[in-house]
């Protein structure tokens, strides 16, 4: 059974305020099932906006200046120099947009993923994603750091991922270790940058 509660008003979605509260949601697909804890979406919108998700196995918030129709917009038109083909996939009909902010999110559980989708990734603690974006600077910057997990049989340790996009470079900087089967220590430390597509 699901239960859902809900309190958002606003005379458009760049304006929209209150609350949205799912208590239990029992999903299937592909033939795995998933009963989701309760999810809380939380809408502000004082001097700056702020989303705010709640919830069993990830919380976080988005913070600033923005409209929540044009995010991925603006992100594809960070991408668009650097991975052209990428960026097509998510790109409107072209209109300004100004959008400025900050997110923090935290992921403490994959079970979605493993039960929904079949994806064998583990959190073993938490994964924290920070990112910043600003349309005016064109700078889109992420990072996600993740002390510890793992994918299948490969345990992961120490991973940090960071992404600059500026409109004259895009830089991707990966560091992380692993255990292979035979509980080898492999240590990784990448630099990569992309441009017309190519990385």
């Amino acid at each position: 059974s699901t239960a859902l509660t809900g309190n958002v008003g606003g005379n458009a979605w760049s304006n929209l305020v209150g609350k949205l509260v799912v208590d239990s949601l029992h999903l299937e697909t592909m033939g795995h099932e998933y009963t989701m804890p309760a999810l809380g979406v939380y809408l502000s919108n004082d001097k700056n906006k702020t989303l705010t998700v709640s919830s069993d196995f990830i919380d976080g918030s988005i913070y600033g200046d923005y409209n929540y129709t044009s995010l991925v917009q603006s992100l594809a038109r960070k991408l668009q120099p650097h991975l052209p083909s990428l960026a097509r996939m998510f790109a409107k009909e072209e209109s300004e947009v100004d959008n400025l902010c900050t997110a923090n999110f935290r992921i403490t559980d994959t079970k979605v993923l493993n039960e929904l989708f079949g994806i064998p990734l583990y959190v073993d603690k938490s994964v924290n994603m920070t990112a910043t974006l600003h349309d005016k600077t064109q700078v889109f910057m992420a990072n996600v750091v993740a002390p510890q997990l793992s994918y299948g049989d490969l345990q992961l340790s120490d991973i940090d991922v960071s992404c600059e996009c500026t409109a004259d470079k895009m830089q991707l900087l990966v560091d992380g270790k692993g255990l292979v089967d035979d509980g080898v220590e492999v240590v990784a430390n990448v630099k990569a940058h992309a441009l017309d597509d190519v990385l």
